[in-house]
């Protein structure tokens, strides 16, 4: 059965993913929000799925979601929203850069990348909504980590592993401008490591 943890680094979207989870169609056994200053790696062994919420400021300002990595990368199916997307690039060493101005309830056009075979991608192309201040700016050839979606500027919005079931998404499956949101989380839902 899933089991649901989500990572919750003090943003006020994390309870509407916890909302869209509890909603899916693939049932759930339990899903749990702990905040990213109390949880241990202890209370993350339990669950089948982790969730790195969105939040405020840089990745390196909530290590717990590095360490989740560094501990469970191979056992658990991990998405990274927004701040979490960012995590993930971090970890693995994408470069990330600030925006010269903030998209925060911007609904952008997102374009999948078929060539990858993305496990999660929706219908391309797709109607997101965005909140972020960084993004991540490049990924190099050398990283376990490929592209699935952009914006039509070429700006990254989607990534996977190549070999483990982790995931990061630039824009909110969460919001309401996110047309397919639900079918995102069902597609995350119904990964196995």
């Amino acid at each position: 059965m899933v089991r649901v943890l989500i990572i919750d680094n003090d943003d006020s979207f994390t309870y509407n993913l916890r909302q869209l989870v509890e909603e899916a169609e693939i049932q759930t056994e339990e899903v749990i929000v702990i905040s990213h200053k109390d949880v241990t790696l202890d209370d993350v062994a339990p669950f089948s799925h982790i969730i790195f919420s969105p939040g405020p400021s840089l990745p390196k300002d909530h290590p717990m979601m590095f360490e989740i990595l560094e501990a469970f990368e191979d056992t658990k199916v991990i998405l990274g929203v927004c701040l979490g997307h960012q995590a993930i690039g971090a970890f693995y060493g994408a470069k990330l850069s600030q925006l010269k101005q903030v998209v925060h309830g911007q609904q952008r056009e997102i374009i999948w990348d078929s060539t990858t075979h993305p496990k999660l991608s929706l219908p391309s192309p797709s109607i997101v909504g965005l909140y972020h201040s960084w993004f991540i700016d490049s990924i190099p050839e050398a990283m376990p980590l490929h592209i699935t979606a952009a914006d039509p500027t070429g700006r990254i919005m989607a990534i996977e592993h190549h070999t483990f079931a982790i995931t990061g998404v630039q824009f909110h499956p969460e919001s309401m401008m996110t047309e397919q949101g639900d079918l995102f989380i069902n597609k995350w839902l119904s990964q196995t490591v």
